[in-house]
């Protein structure tokens, strides 16, 4: 898989709860949240009252690694490429066929990017089970129908240590994906880890694949994320006949939670002006400041 990006060089948990084998399920909701006002109020509510009313004040938690060339992957792929885009074609006098794409003389550089994949403190590989599953709910209640159900492990925080992150891999038993699957009907799990279990024949990723299921792995910052009560929002590239692939998650927490950061204390507009533009590290294979 190769992607483009361009750059114009403009001026530019709460720890409580289940915590077993230091595993914490997190339930993110994906109901709408304005189905819990009346029916009177909610007829006259527009899109933009729910956002004013509750997006802008809401907690933002980015989920998501930031992808690098040494980023962990699963050992049966290649490793993740960057490099400077080249022109595709003689363009006059502007370009030629094999430039590299320049400031200088093409007023814009491009990064294209080659992704090979389609896709604890007591006990380091411990797996969750469907007994830490319905803990969980012994204290939150039983999980809603389509949630995202997030098991966190703590292992991405140990993601810039390739070497560390690769020695465990915390995981979930089949029993406990079924449970969620064909008891709570869940619309998909994630976890921290690249894998879903450490069974040589990767049986509950099989399981999910075969029964039309899809999952996220390598997921990050599940500490920073109430244990119920937060949506999610998801965004990937869409790749037409692709089998998987990068996606970023972004948790939406209340406004009252610690962690995060609202649209209210930073809108996103203007861009952040750096004084210094992207420059191309040989060494370490991308662009750097």
């Amino acid at each position: 898989m190769v992607l483009e990006n361009m750059d114009f060089g403009f001026k530019i948990t709460k720890g409580g709860g289940f915590m077993r084998k230091s595993f914490l399920i997190l339930a993110l909701v994906v109901f709408f949240v304005s189905f819990t006002l009346p029916g009177a109020a909610r007829s006259k509510m527009s899109l933009w009252d729910v956002y004013e009313n509750f997006f802008v004040n809401a907690k933002y938690v980015d989920l998501t690694h930031a992808i690098t060339p040494d980023i962990p992957i699963w050992v049966g792929f290649g490793p993740t490429e960057f490099f400077p885009t080249r022109c595709g074609r003689d363009m006059g006098d502007w370009a030629s066929k094999g430039d590299v794409f320049n400031y200088e003389d093409h007023g814009f550089v491009a990064t294209g990017y080659r992704f090979t994949t389609d896709q604890t403190e007591k006990e380091a590989d411990y797996h969750c089970t469907l007994a830490d599953v319905k803990a969980w709910e012994d204290e939150h209640g039983a999980i809603p129908e389509g949630s995202v159900v997030m098991v966190r492990s703590d292992q991405s925080k140990k993601w810039e240590n390739k070497e560390e992150f690769e020695a465990h891999l915390p995981g979930v038993n089949l029993d406990a994906i079924k449970y969620l699957h064909e008891t709570r009907h869940i619309l998909f799990h994630g976890h921290e880890c690249l894998d879903t279990d450490t069974t040589g024949a990767m049986i509950g990723e099989t399981w999910i694949l075969h029964h039309n299921y899809c999952q996220a792995e390598g997921v990050s910052n599940l500490w920073m994320v109430p244990e119920a009560g937060a949506l999610i929002a998801i965004g990937f590239p869409k790749l037409k006949g692709g089998v998987g692939g990068y996606a970023r998650y972004i948790a939406i927490c209340p406004p009252d939670w610690k962690y995060g950061e609202s649209v209210a204390e930073n809108m996103g507009a203007p861009l952040p002006e750096h004084k210094k533009p992207l420059r191309w590290d040989k060494e370490k294979g991308m662009r750097v400041r």
